[in-house]
C-alpha cells in the first residue's frame, strides 16, 4: 500500500500546533471548516466539514496525534489509512513529521502529500503568523 513521510516546520510551539490541530474552535479558525478531535483513544474525529473522518489512535498533547483516516470521496469498500503526526520543537518553532500509511493507491498518496501542505500546514502557518502581529 502506498505511503509517505514528510517533515515541515511551523513557527509556533508544539503545544500551539497541537491545539490548532485538535481544538474545534482553532480548527475552524485556520481551515474555515468544522472539525473535532476527541481527547480519547477510540473517539471519532472529523476534519474539513466531515471530508476526513476516523478514529483517534494516539493523543499526546503537544507531542503526537494518530488516527485512522478515510475521506468522503473514497468508496465504502476502501480501507482506512493511518495518519501519524509527531511534533518536536521549542517555544517558537515546531518540526512536524507526518507519516501517512495504507493509502489506497499512488494517486491518493500523491494527492494527500500535496494536500497536507496546501490545505493544512500552509493555512495553519498563515493563521499562526497573523496571531503574532
Amino acid at each position: 500500500m502506498p505511503q509517505y513521510s514528510v517533515r515541515t516546520v511551523v513557527d509556533a510551539s508544539p503545544a500551539e500546533v497541537f491545539r490548532s490541530l485538535t481544538d474545534a474552535r482553532r480548527l475552524r479558525a485556520w481551515s474555515g471548516q468544522a472539525g473535532r478531535v476527541p481527547k480519547r483513544i477510540g473517539g471519532t474525529f472529523s476534519w474539513f466539514d466531515g471530508w476526513a473522518t476516523g478514529r483517534v489512535l494516539a493523543y499526546e498533547e503537544g507531542k503526537r496525534l494518530a488516527m485512522t483516516w478515510s475521506v468522503s470521496t473514497w468508496s465504502k469498500e476502501t480501507q482506512a489509512s493511518i495518519v501519524r503526526i509527531d511534533l518536536t520543537g521549542t517555544t517558537k518553532r515546531t518540526t512536524v513529521r507526518i507519516r501517512h500509511t495504507g493509502l489506497p493507491n499512488v494517486k491518493e498518496s500523491a494527492s494527500h502529500k500535496q494536500g497536507w501542505e496546501e490545505f493544512v500546514f500552509g493555512p495553519l502557518r498563515v493563521h499562526l503568523a497573523g496571531r503574532r502581529v
